[in-house]
């Protein structure tokens, strides 16, 4: 299952295996995604599902009061991460960093940053609860 944020110059798609069974603190698997501008990256990120959960509420918590920010950020490796953060005028900032290791090779890159209006997020918090929920 994936949820998407997909606005005119920024998209970001998440697939999510969990495994709250585990009892490690690294237990959910994330494909993700982004594109923004004319950069694009894809990879895969080690997270908690109890940090994918945080990451939920608080990205709905800014959504709905435009005051703070929800990150989401791997506690080991690169630190990939994904931050969300409230703007002037209901825009959200969102910025992060994604690595993609290449055998043989230094790792690709990206670091990102894009804004766009917060009514973007009305669709995409229950897509991502939804996603939670049934992985």
């Amino acid at each position: 299952m994936c949820c998407t944020l997909q606005t005119a110059a920024f998209t970001l798609s998440i697939e999510a295996s969990l495994f709250p069974e585990d009892a490690v603190p690294v237990n959910a698997l994330l494909r993700v995604r982004v594109r923004s501008g004319g950069f694009a990256a894809e990879a895969g990120m080690d997270v908690g599902t109890g940090d994918l959960v945080q990451f939920a509420g608080d990205l709905e918590r800014l959504y709905r009061s435009l005051v703070g920010e929800a990150v989401l950020e791997e506690p080991y490796g690169f630190h990939q991460h994904i931050r969300f953060s409230a703007q002037r005028g209901g825009h959200i900032l969102v910025r992060g960093y994604l690595v993609q290791p290449v055998p043989g090779l230094p790792e690709q890159e990206l670091r990102f940053a894009n804004r766009f209006d917060q009514t973007y997020l009305r669709a995409f918090v229950p897509a991502l609860r939804q996603l939670i929920s049934h992985t």
